[in-house]
């Protein structure tokens, strides 16, 4: 099991040295200069899981000082304010996720959008769409071998 997270841990040190990917403050920084009606999606298509009441951050990959944001395919978008409202409670605080799992949570966290523990696909931008009154959650997926 040590030899699983070495690896996945030199994944994300692969991938990290080639993006800027957002931390958790510059995550809710960008979102807040977004109008807060705007409809929110990752670049990938699908929705952000964030539901009243109930955990939708989880440690990235065993991880427990890097966040992630679950996916959904359902097409009830949240809004701006929705995930602002959401994540901030959460700075500077440990929680426990939906599995038990200890997060720490704090401005420099990393951001994921992650499902399962074998997604490897970083947050690295905001993007507004005023005509489409949608923000982009712009994703990276970082390669998972050295090919």
């Amino acid at each position: 099991m040590g030899s699983a997270y070495a690896s996945r841990s030199q994944v994300r040190n692969r991938g990290i040295q080639r993006i800027q990917q957002l931390t958790f403050g510059e995550l809710v920084s960008s979102l807040e200069l977004c109008d807060p009606d705007a409809s929110v999606v990752f670049t990938f298509g699908l929705t952000p899981a964030i539901r009243p009441g109930e955990p939708f951050l989880h440690n990235y990959m065993g991880i427990h000082d890097q966040a992630a944001i679950g996916y959904t395919d359902e097409h009830e978008l949240p809004t701006v304010q929705h995930v602002i409202d959401a994540l901030k409670p959460l700075e500077s605080r440990s929680i426990f996720n939906e599995r038990g799992d200890l997060l720490l949570i704090n401005q420099d966290t990393p951001m994921w959008a992650a499902r399962s523990d074998n997604d490897t696909t970083a947050i690295v931008g905001v993007t507004e769409d005023t005509e489409w009154n949608t923000v982009f959650l712009q994703t990276w997926a970082m390669p998972t071998s050295d090919d």
